[in-house]
């Protein structure tokens, strides 16, 4: 159980909060909820940022 979590950014639809016990980060949105450590967010975030690279090209 974490113990200390912080809030990094909140929107209307979900928020990024880190705990500092496990060293993971919490991505909640809409009905989704993941835990990841610093290498799986990155890795998430790139493969985001190429999601919306391919549909800009492609539109």
């Amino acid at each position: 159980m974490c113990k200390s979590i912080k809030a990094i950014s909140r929107v209307k639809s979900g928020e990024l909060s880190f705990c500092e016990n496990y060293k993971s980060f919490h991505l909640i949105f809409n009905n989704i909820f993941l835990a990841l450590n610093k290498t799986e967010l990155k890795r998430l975030k790139d493969y985001i940022d190429t999601l919306v690279i391919d549909y800009l090209e492609h539109k």
